[in-house]
C-alpha cells in the first residue's frame, strides 16, 4: 500500500460510525419510552404511601435522550472520517469512547460499534497513516 492511500479500516470505522449514529435515533426513542414508563410506574407503586411522589422520578429517565446527541456526533464524525483525507485521530478515539459509554444508557448497537472502532483505531496501519505528517520532508 502506498503512503497516500487511505486504509480500508479507517473507511470501515467511518461507515460504522455513520450507521451507528443513524441507528441511535430509534434506539433513543424506544429506550426513553420504555424507561420512562417503567421508572414512573415502579416508583409510583413503591411510593404509593407518600402519594405516589416517586412517579416524578420518571423524568430522570429523560437522560436517555443523550443518545440522540451522541448519534448526531457519530453521524458528523462518520462523515468527516469518510470525507477528509486525513481525519484527526483524536476525533476517532473520542467518538469511539462515547459510543462505548452509550452502553450505560441502553445504546447497545452504539456500544458494539464503539468497541469495534476502538479496535480499528488502534490498528498499526491506521495509526501509522494518521501519524504521518501531511507536510513533505524538507
Amino acid at each position: 500500500m502506498s503512503a497516500l492511500a487511505k486504509p480500508g479500516k479507517l473507511n470501515a470505522a467511518g461507515i460504522l460510525m455513520l450507521v451507528s449514529g443513524i441507528l441511535q435515533f430509534p434506539t433513543a426513542c424506544v429506550m426513553a419510552s420504555v424507561s420512562g414508563f417503567v421508572v414512573s410506574f415502579v416508583m409510583g407503586i413503591l411510593t404509593i404511601w407518600a402519594g405516589g411522589i416517586g412517579a416524578l422520578c420518571g423524568y430522570c429517565s429523560l437522560l436517555v435522550y443523550a443518545l440522540w446527541a451522541v448519534g448526531i456526533i457519530e453521524v458528523i464524525a462518520g462523515i468527516l472520517i469518510l470525507a477528509l483525507p486525513k481525519p484527526p485521530r483524536l476525533l476517532l478515539q473520542l467518538v469511539s469512547v462515547a459510543e462505548v459509554l452509550c452502553l450505560f444508557l441502553g445504546g447497545i448497537p452504539a456500544a458494539i460499534a464503539g468497541i469495534i472502532n476502538v479496535i480499528l483505531s488502534r490498528d498499526p496501519e491506521v495509526v501509522a497513516y494518521l501519524e504521518v505528517s501531511p507536510l513533505p520532508p524538507e
